[in-house]
């Protein structure tokens, strides 16, 4: 792809940028596909990832999929900011099978919630537009074995995935869970995969529009 002269202009700046305020970091910059790349070593990406987290860095997925959604995965300190957004999820279920599901202020503890954090199968994306969290997707890798019945393969489950209200009508819900798709190709993973309820008939049409497809179906007779 040419690149046009705003582009070389805002290439020359954001290279006197990083070699002078991350010398030793980064090594270079470079142009690809209407993309701005930096290039750093194994080193130097731990140590740009850390001031990123610190705040000296402002971090920003940029293009065309994510917008200015930025998605990272969460850490200890997002618990507070991300309970709500489990909350919004429970009193669906809640409200959906009263049969099934208690009410509860807490539904996830944050002592679970670290546990996940600390679990290297499980992934948990804290989507944020500005100062505001409008988004979290819980992940788990899980691996099944080959035996008689079945055959080995890798799977994400996306175990929870909210989007705040007032950010569902625009593209935000589809840009946090494309982040998601892209983040298990990287894995490798043979699918992804999740558990809806079908009375959440809008997350269903929702996935099915994000080329989801049914897999299998839990069916029930109730006795109580």
């Amino acid at each position: 792809m040419p690149i046009s002269f705003n582009n070389k202009l805002l290439l020359s700046l954001l290279l006197i940028f990083v070699r002078i305020k991350h010398r030793n970091v980064c090594t270079q910059v470079i142009y690809i596909h209407g993309f701005f790349v930096v290039s750093c070593s194994t080193n130097g990406a731990n140590k740009l990832k850390a001031r990123v987290r610190s705040g000296k860095i402002p971090s920003m997925i940029e293009g065309e999929k994510y917008g200015d959604i930025n998605s990272e995965k969460a850490e200890q300190n997002d618990y507070e900011s991300l309970l709500p957004l489990f909350k919004q999820v429970h009193e669906f279920h809640v409200f959906a099978r009263p049969d099934l599901y208690v009410q509860n202020s807490t539904p996830v503890e944050q002592e679970f919630f670290e546990s996940q954090l600390m679990d290297g199968k499980h992934h948990i994306f804290a989507a944020a537009k500005g100062i505001d969290i409008v988004g979290v997707i819980v992940t788990k890798e899980e691996e099944i074995i080959e035996n008689s019945f079945v055959k080995a393969s890798k799977v994400l489950f996306i175990n929870s995935l909210c989007v705040a209200e007032t950010h569902r009508k625009n593209r935000d819900r589809k840009k946090l869970t494309t982040y998601v798709f892209d983040f298990g190709r990287s894995l490798g993973v043979d699918s992804i995969e999740l558990g809806v309820s079908e009375e959440n008939t809008s997350a269903i049409d929702y996935y099915r529009s994000m080329g989801m497809t049914t897999k299998s179906r839990k069916m029930e007779i109730p006795f109580n």
